[in-house]
Formats: C-alpha cells, sequence, structure tokens
C-alpha cells in the first residue's frame, strides 16, 4: 500500500479505516481513515480533547491499558491489523515506540533504563548492551552529557535529559515507527530544539508520529500535518499546503486562532 500526497506516491507505515474509539460512553475518534507514510514526520494537530493522543495510543494498542477502551474499524501497521488475533502485542510495542507528554525514566541508572527494553528483547551479551545503550544515546543527543553518569539514576537528570534519556531507550530496540504525545510541552526552548533536532535525524530510519499543540513546532518538523477537530479527520496533507492554503475552513481557523 502506498500513500498519496500531492504528486508523491509514498510506502504506507499506518494505515486506519474507520476506526472510532470510545471511553465508555464517550466517543473519542470518529470513523477515521487515514494512510501515514514510511520514513517521514507527521504531525497530529488540534485542540486539547479533539483525539491526537488517543489516536496514537491506538497505533500500538495502549488502548488495551484503559478499561472503559472499546474500539471499532481498523488499524494496520505495514499491512498487518493490530487487533488481529495472531498480533503479539509485546512485539507490536517494540515496533511501534511512543514517548510521554511527560518524561518517565525508570528508577534505575541512565544506563539501565536504555538498556531495560534489550534486556527484554533478549540481548544479554555485555559488549553488545553497551555497544547499543551508547549508539541510543547518541542518536537521542545525550551520550557527551551522560557518559561519565550511566551508573547513577536516571531521576537525577534534568527534564529535557530524562526526555532524551526516554527517546533512548524507544529507539534502542530499532522500533519501525516512533510515536511521540507532546514530547517538548514542558521543556525550555534549548531542549525542545534538541528533540527537533533527534526527531528530524530519526526519520531517516524509521517513521516518526508526533502530536503537538505548538503550530510552531509542526511547521518546523513535519513533512505531513493532520487536523483533527471532535475526534475527526478534517484535514491531512502536506505541512506546507496546510499551513499556507488549507482546503477546510474549520483548519484555517485553528490556524489563525479562531478556536480552540
Amino acid at each position: 500500500m502506498k500513500s498519496a500526497f500531492g504528486d508523491e506516491l509514498l510506502p504506507a507505515a499506518i494505515e486506519t479505516r474507520d476506526l472510532s474509539l470510545w471511553y465508555g460512553d464517550k466517543q473519542a475518534l470518529s470513523s477515521v481513515t487515514l494512510i501515514l507514510p514510511e520514513k517521514r514526520v507527521t504531525s497530529l494537530i488540534g485542540a486539547n480533547g479533539c483525539g491526537k493522543s488517543s489516536l496514537l495510543k491506538c497505533f500500538n494498542r495502549m488502548t488495551d491499558l484503559i478499561p472503559s477502551a472499546r474500539v471499532k474499524g481498523e488499524c494496520l501497521i505495514t499491512g498487518t491489523n493490530v487487533w488481529g488475533a495472531k498480533v503479539d502485542v509485546a512485539d507490536l510495542r517494540r515496533r511501534v515506540g511512543f514517548v510521554f507528554q511527560k518524561a518517565i525514566p525508570f528508577p534505575k541508572s541512565v544506563f539501565e533504563n536504555v538498556a531495560f527494553g534489550l534486556r527484554l528483547a533478549g540481548v544479554v551479551a555485555r559488549d553488545e548492551l553497551e555497544e547499543r545503550v551508547e549508539t541510543a544515546l547518541v542518536r537521542s543527543a545525550l551520550w557527551e552529557e551522560v557518559r561519565d553518569q550511566l551508573h547513577t539514576s536516571a531521576r537525577s537528570l534534568s527534564g529535557g535529559q530524562q526526555q532524551r534519556l526516554c527517546l533512548a531507550r524507544s529507539i534502542a530496540v530499532d522500533p519501525q515507527i516512533l510515536l511521540m504525545d507532546e514530547p517538548t510541552r514542558a521543556l525550555d526552548p534549548i531542549s525542545t530544539g534538541l528533540i527537533e533536532d533527534v526527531i528530524l535525524e530519526f526519520k531517516k530510519t524509521c517513521t516518526v508520529v508526533v502530536a503537538t499543540h505548538s503550530l510552531q513546532q509542526a511547521a518546523r518538523i513535519s513533512d505531513f500535518t493532520l487536523f483533527f477537530h471532535q475526534g475527526a479527520l478534517v484535514e491531512m496533507d502536506r505541512t506546507e499546503k496546510i499551513f499556507a492554503s488549507p482546503a477546510d475552513r474549520r483548519t484555517e481557523d485553528y490556524l489563525n486562532c479562531r478556536f480552540g
């Protein structure tokens, strides 16, 4: 399957078909159908409660952790429905990593935070662990800051460092897709810039989907942008097209701060 954006056909990383989601009686997503291209950065924008975070949670079945959640429709990752009977959820979450708005380092050392997923994946040789931990920290622009603190508590790091550590933890297992929910919302401009640089580097090897309230961030880092309103996908296109000449009046109103 390929996704069409403008004149370009791109391999699809994620596809949804009439995807709807409820939390109890409250509907969070309404018949969302989309195709997200591989090895690109896609931003999800929209007001609080529009469904951005809920959609991300569908992509790697984090909705399973919410007792009241109920899903209808399909979500396909590289062509396979994530709710299929034979899907290994642990394997899915290794392939589809998730970085939360608030950094949540484990109460372990910096090294063990990054090594955690690798050990679960069966990596036990010390040399390989050390090499892959270092690689993940380098890719997350954190290695030079923590190389002499690998065995100190991860919780002693600054907020921006903790968020990059969580990035390193997610990418250490080489995910195909990285989902990021407001990853820089609580960070200063310098830390935000570092993480945005890391995101742009990531797309060379994996698909990145970012839910963000920052229109400036979406414009800076995204190849494609999707606008959501009240649980529905209103519009999706190349980022420059969305920001310069949106096709839907609701998108234009949101971009010009007339609602949301």
